[in-house]
C-alpha cells in the first residue's frame, strides 16, 4: 500500500465558531491544533485573495494504544479550515438522498441517545430518530443521521441495543 494511514478529514467552513460549537461543545471532541496562517502558496492553491488568513483547527478523537514510527496512532481526527474574512458562496440545498461524491463522516458511539439529545438541544439538525439496520454478520447496528453546520452528512453508529 502506498499510504500508511488516513489521518483526518478536513471540512471547509465559513463559520468556524458554529463548527466548534457542534464538534467540541456538543459532541465533546478535543482541540488538538489551532492556528491561523497567512501563506501565499495556500492562497494560490485555493484561489484566495493574496494575504487571506486561513484558520486551521484539528479536532482529536481517541489516541489508540499502538505506536507507529511517528508516535502514537491518532484515530478519528477532523480538521476545520476557515478562510477568514471571506463570505460563503451560496450553498446548494442539502438533499436527503446522497449525491455522488458526497462525504459521510461516520462516528462510532455507545451513547446514541445522549448524542441525539445533545444535538437537538443545541438546535442542530437530525434526519430523524436512530434507525435499526439489518446488517448481515452483525448482531445489531443503529444509526443516527444528520448534518453538521457546514452541510456535511454525519452518521453516528452504535453496534448494540439502545435501551430507552
Amino acid at each position: 500500500m502506498l499510504i500508511d494511514t488516513v489521518r483526518r478529514t478536513t471540512i471547509t467552513t465559513y463559520n468556524i465558531a458554529e463548527s466548534l460549537r457542534y464538534y467540541v461543545d456538543t459532541l465533546g471532541m478535543d482541540v488538538w491544533f489551532d492556528t491561523t496562517l497567512v501563506d501565499e502558496v495556500v492562497c494560490e492553491v485555493y484561489d484566495l485573495p493574496a494575504g487571506t488568513p486561513v484558520r486551521v483547527v484539528i479536532l482529536r478523537g481517541e489516541i489508540e494504544s499502538a505506536e507507529s514510527t511517528r508516535g502514537p496512532v491518532v484515530s478519528g481526527m477532523v480538521g476545520l479550515m476557515e478562510f477568514v474574512g471571506l463570505s460563503a458562496p451560496d450553498p446548494s440545498p442539502a438533499a436527503r438522498r446522497p449525491v455522488s461524491g458526497e462525504i459521510v463522516l461516520m462516528f462510532g458511539t455507545q451513547h446514541m441517545l445522549e448524542i441525539e439529545s445533545r444535538i437537538t438541544s443545541a438546535g442542530f439538525h437530525l434526519e430523524g430518530p436512530p434507525i435499526r439496520l439489518g446488517v448481515s454478520g452483525r448482531n445489531v447496528v443503529y444509526e443516527l443521521l444528520g448534518r453538521d453546520p457546514n452541510g456535511v452528512r454525519i452518521a453516528f453508529s452504535q453496534m448494540s441495543e439502545i435501551y430507552l
